[in-house]
């Protein structure tokens, strides 16, 4: 069974929730981790511990949508500290997941902008790397100014199904140059 996303660019979405966007806190660990259980089974457990790890960590962010309260998705960003199999050291995208009655209605980009916002207020570039097969993760990314960097067998440890993985690069765009130095709340 595939994890990926279908790739249905002309597809109709159901109605745009009104959806909550926040930081997520240890609280919302297990929560979070079974959502991730009901689109790719693992270790819950070990989705827990990951998690509160990066909710506790300052160099890592967890953002969490909820509609009605109900948590429908939830996305990461990782500071990865060292240059491995040719991706650098920064801010990267570290995975977006919607629970699949909620896709299609535009969460996952609402919870890459916000993943976004918060790389910009601490770097000029973001990072991001995907399988190559992805073409779902790969398009949306493209509408956040995404750029194909390098293609390889894995990235920061990471290796890929098919065996191709994308390393994609954004700079900050102008408009948020300005809002970064005036400082934000949650900068």
């Amino acid at each position: 069974m595939s994890f990926i996303a279908a790739y249905e660019p002309d597809r109709e979405g159901g109605t745009a929730p009104a959806a909550e966007i926040r930081t997520a806190t240890r609280s919302d660990a297990t929560v979070l981790a079974l959502l991730e259980q009901g689109v790719r089974p693992g270790d819950v457990d070990a989705r827990i511990a990951s998690l509160c790890d990066a909710v506790e960590d300052p160099e890592h962010l967890v953002v969490l949508a909820s509609v009605d309260s109900e948590p429908v998705g939830y996305g990461r960003v990782a500071y990865l500290a060292r240059d491995v199999d040719d991706a650098p050291a920064g801010y990267y995208l570290a995975g977006v997941t919607v629970a699949r009655r909620w896709r299609r209605r535009g969460l996952a980009a609402d919870l890459t902008a916000a993943r976004l916002a918060w790389i910009w207020r601490r770097s000029e570039v973001a990072w991001y790397f995907s399988n190559v097969q992805n073409l779902a993760s790969l398009a949306l990314h493209e509408t956040f100014g995404f750029v194909e960097a390098d293609r390889s067998p894995s990235f920061q440890g990471i290796t890929f199904a098919g065996g191709v993985g994308v390393l994609l690069r954004a700079g900050r765009p102008v408009s948020d140059e300005v809002s970064a130095r005036r400082g934000s709340p949650d900068g």
